[in-house]
């Protein structure tokens, strides 16, 4: 069972929403998944309407295990007038709690972690491990067990879903034998289920999944239709949504008309601007907002300027733990850099010492923006504001020359590292040529003293005889 006190889920599911989410795989480093995470939080909280449509739908985020604490701290720490109601989820889990189970991963400690959600039966596994219905039932019973939502993923191995398919109600003989072949794995998951347990089964076609199409809206409405209708799903309690995933992307909520549940998407959502738009797309939103409205929702932050009306703000200093980049100073000292590397290592130095301004922070230096400063000076016609502005150009200027020195101080450091290591293996080589030519001359000294010793033996027993020969010839 579950361990007590553990903490609530980040986001409990509802079923009166549709879900919509993404598994990274395989494909992040660790690295690459926090930044998607910070830079997917960064658009939401950007973004307008972002938080209404949130509440809208059931979003979740599946990352790699070694990330899962990361991204529920970023997720469950980032604060918004109305929270950030995101369902972080797992990639598998153990089919037991605890127990002797080398390199398995507890469904009990991805739920006291605040997980909310387990993937299962995914095709990759069942191909690549040998996964079987069992092996994904007994899970699911571990995912339900401990307080989470099982995300069975399942799906026909043959080929079809066509334009051609079925008879355009998706009916038709392929629609038929998909939905048998799946009907056999949900049967196998949900009867080992508690009845009243929630569960979402994710319809993925292995032959669409990584393909350039999705199936087709009729292959997915026939199938998912014939899913509903079958007993082993009428016969629950339990809230039972249908997603559809395999190549799943724009257009294709619309093409489905509400017959699926949501999408469950793959790499086409790596981009977080992407999935930022199929939020909007599945919530009922517009990027553009509504017509009333004539500005553009900038997805990207960085891309937002000012108005020429409005002065240049006075330099602003940001703390440390907004300036941060995702670069280690042990990997920057260790490892070969380009330059714009060794600048932003130069700027985490500069922040640590006190700060930056924010603009030279952002990476974006108001010197070289032609808004707000020598223009709107020239405007007024005032000298105060000219030297004004003059002298927080010039400021920035030295901020940002004091910054390329550092960057090059850097990069030159870890060159002379590398030069010395060079050189440190230049004189090991030439110690073990010294080695090696002495150890010649010490064995060839070796074989010229058994040649002097043969030499001398023989040359005593030629004595010998000669002087054994000689008292013979004597007596």
């Amino acid at each position: 069972m579950a361990a007590a006190n553990t903490p609530t889920p980040t986001r409990p599911l509802s079923g009166h929403r549709p879900l919509l989410g993404v598994s990274t795989k395989m494909y992040f480093t660790h690295a690459r998944t926090t930044a998607f995470t910070r830079t997917l939080l960064t658009h939401l909280i950007s973004t307008p309407r972002a938080a209404e449509v949130l509440s809208s739908i059931d979003a979740f985020l599946i990352p790699d295990f070694i990330s899962l604490p990361a991204v529920l701290a970023a997720i469950t720490t980032t604060t918004t007038p109305s929270g950030l109601p995101i369902t972080i989820g797992a990639q598998d889990c153990a089919a037991a709690d605890f127990g002797p189970f080398t390199g398995e991963v507890s469904p009990a400690v991805l739920h006291e972690v605040g997980c909310g959600m387990v993937e299962l039966g995914h095709a990759e596994r069942r191909a690549l491990f040998g996964e079987t219905d069992g092996d994904v039932a007994a899970k699911a019973g571990a995912v339900v067990r401990n307080g989470m939502v099982p995300l069975v993923c399942v799906g026909e191995k043959r080929g079809g879903g066509g334009e051609g398919d079925g008879d355009g109600d998706g009916d038709g003989d392929g629609v038929r034998a998909a939905a048998e072949e799946v009907g056999r794995q949900v049967a196998a998951v949900l009867g080992e289920l508690d009845p009243e347990a929630e569960v979402v089964l994710a319809y993925e076609p292995v032959w669409a999944i990584g393909a350039p199409e999705p199936a087709s809206a009729a292959h997915v409405k026939g199938v998912v239709r014939r899913l509903r209708e079958s007993e082993v799903v009428k016969a629950r309690k339990g809230l039972t949504r249908i997603v559809y995933g395999g190549a799943a992307g724009p257009g294709l909520w619309a093409q489905l008309g509400g017959e699926v549940d949501g999408l469950f998407l793959g790499r086409f959502a790596h981009q977080p601007e992407q999935f930022v738009k199929m939020l909007y797309e599945v919530g009922g939103r517009s990027i553009m907002g509504s017509s009333n409205d004539n500005r553009t929702i900038a997805l990207d932050i960085s891309s937002t300027k000012r108005s020429n009306d409005q002065p240049s703000p006075k330099p602003t200093f940001l703390p440390i733990a907004e300036f941060r980049q995702p670069i280690s100073r042990t990997s920057m000292e260790n490892t070969p850099v380009r330059m714009p590397e060794a600048i932003r290592v130069a700027k985490l130095q500069m922040a640590e010492d006190g700060g930056l301004p924010s603009s030279v922070n952002t990476g974006k230096s108001r010197f070289f923006q032609p808004v707000g400063g020598f223009e709107s000076t020239r405007r007024t016609g005032t000298w105060g504001g000219f030297v004004s502005s003059a002298s927080t150009y010039l400021n920035e200027l030295r901020n940002l020359l004091f910054i390329q020195a550092l960057g090059i101080y850097s990069f030159l450091r870890v060159q002379l590292k590398k030069l010395a290591g060079a050189v440190t293996k230049l004189a090991g080589l030439a110690g073990f040529a010294i080695a090696c030519v002495a150890l010649w001359s010490a064995l060839s000294s070796m074989h010229d003293t058994r040649q002097a010793l043969v030499l001398a033996q023989w040359t005593a027993r030629k004595d010998f005889l000669q002087y054994c020969h000689s008292v013979r010839e004597t007596t």
